[in-house]
């Protein structure tokens, strides 16, 4: 792929199960790929199709998010665009448009362990337990 954006190569990289941390303008999202699909870039007889990458993940929360990704090779044009499961007026559960900007797409440090149900760094207790024991 000659598109050297490294947040186009960062989501062409994640697939199921691997940890996911998107940022927007207003708030960061971390959770889970629960499934993925991708489509190479293709030149037809109308001209270049642009690739894509369809992420969907999970938050603790259980908030369910769908991150696409749509590239083209030759030429740096890339366009993101997140959308949110949600209960729509109508009753009926559909992918609603977030309009959220993306600043960034990472795959989280593993290095830190997190509570499972809250994503927080778990506080450090050693210290409070060395007090409980004298």
């Amino acid at each position: 792929m000659t598109d050297s954006n490294p947040r186009v190569e960062t989501v062409l990289s994640l697939a199921h199960a691997d940890p996911i941390q998107v940022t927007t303008t207003k708030r960061t999202l971390t959770g889970v790929i629960y499934d993925h699909e991708h489509t190479n870039p293709t030149l037809t007889h109308r001209g270049p199709e642009p690739g894509y990458h369809m992420l969907l993940f999970a938050i603790p929360s259980n908030n369910l998010y769908r991150l696409i990704c749509t590239y083209y090779e030759e030429i740096n044009h890339t366009e993101y665009q997140l959308d949110h499961y949600e209960l729509t007026p109508v009753g009926k559960y559909a992918w609603i448009r977030t309009h959220a900007t993306i600043e960034s797409v990472t795959r989280p440090d593993d290095t830190l362990t997190t509570d499972e149900h809250t994503s927080r760094q778990p506080t450090d207790t050693s210290d409070t337990q060395e007090r409980c024991d004298e």
